[in-house]
């Protein structure tokens, strides 16, 4: 198996032929592939219909004339393998002896192969039972492998609603985050963060899904879709999947320039302020998004306001640790700048 995931490797045909004069003159079995291909569909969601799958394929290959060996000669036999990748290795027992019976074999790289023979009433297969759990990884493999398939040939555009439909069914499978990527080159950011979200849900310091949501993010704040205030919530993403995994060189990088973002960003409050009360409203009490309304506010000489922004702060993270920082920022401001009335605290005690 190569460096790609079992649910990201599309499944393989093979057609092999029984040639008895080769078998004769070589001694050997006589059974020798003549096609092998990937197929660009995964057509089921659980073993039954694989192995239905398999069936169809077989039995239009079977309506073709009899193929030639590879030495002219006329094949005796034929069969077709279906074969598919499995995340967990099936325990399948031993297989029947003969090669040209109908089986079903686990190997160690996590293969399954259906084997399906022409005989002189039709197709002949032979499966036997797999546990509960193999069942359950050939029903997810499908389905992961049915909106890689869709993405490579279709476009993440219109592979969103196979991604969406695996999103909902595998909320927080670690290979999902494969599609952040595509999913955000497509603008598609709702669908991205919802699967990023949902993987952090489940694993809420995973540097990968930290950074799948950071990026998601970012990429929306940079297509205009998301308030740039957004971005502050990006960092926290990023910091920590730098904690989690020092030397993330990706998550680095996007740092670096959310940090180039920000700093622009910061030099205008007003900018700043407008997309604070934005971002809040984008994605509803977040209190960081609060921190950096107090901010802008503080920078604007409006400290009253940046207080209550704080307290809001306060009331659903009292732990932040930018809180402490915020509100000595404030209190200063409420003694040197003057308030919303013009008078300073200075001035009111005098």
């Amino acid at each position: 198996m190569d460096a790609r995931t079992a649910a990201e490797t599309p499944d393989r045909l093979r057609v092999l032929v029984r040639c008895r004069r080769c078998a004769s003159a070589t001694g050997g079995s006589g059974t020798i592939p003549v096609e092998e291909r990937a197929l660009d569909e995964a057509p089921y969601r659980s073993w039954d219909e694989l192995v239905a799958h398999a069936r169809a394929l077989a039995v239009a290959l079977f309506a073709r004339p009899a193929p030639i060996c590879p030495r002219g000669h006329a094949a005796t036999r034929m069969m077709v393998e279906l074969i598919s990748m499995i995340t967990r290795n099936a325990q399948t027992g031993s297989a029947p002896p003969d090669e040209l019976c109908s089986s079903l074999a686990s190997r160690s790289s996590g293969e399954l192969i259906v084997r399906v023979r022409r005989r002189w009433h039709g197709a002949d297969i032979e499966v036997p039972r797999l546990r509960p759990e193999d069942r359950a990884a050939v029903a997810r493999d499908a389905l992961l492998r049915a909106a890689h398939l869709a993405v490579a040939h279709a476009g993440a555009i219109a592979a969103a609603p196979l991604i969406s439909d695996a999103a909902q069914i595998l909320a927080g499978d670690g290979e999902l985050l494969t599609f952040v990527a595509p999913l955000v080159a497509a603008h598609r950011f709702d669908l991205a963060e919802a699967i990023a979200a949902a993987h952090l849900a489940r694993a809420p310091r995973d540097a990968d899904g930290l950074y799948a949501m950071a990026a998601a993010t970012v990429a929306g704040v940079e297509a205009g879709h998301h308030p740039a205030a957004l971005l502050l919530r990006a960092t926290l993403h990023l910091e920590e999947a730098l904690r989690r995994r020092p030397g993330f060189a990706d998550a680095e990088a996007l740092l670096d320039r959310v940090t180039h973002t920000r700093a622009q960003l910061a030099g205008d409050p007003a900018a700043a302020l407008a997309e604070a009360e934005r971002a809040l409203a984008h994605v509803g009490a977040d209190a960081g998004l609060h921190l950096a309304r107090a901010r802008a506010l503080v920078a604007l000489g409006r400290p009253r306001e940046a207080q209550r922004a704080v307290a809001e702060a306060r009331a659903l993270a009292p732990r932040h640790p930018d809180l402490g920082e915020l509100t000595l920022a404030v209190a200063r401001a409420r003694i040197e700048r003057p308030d919303t009335d013009g008078a300073t605290l200075v001035d009111r005690k005098q």
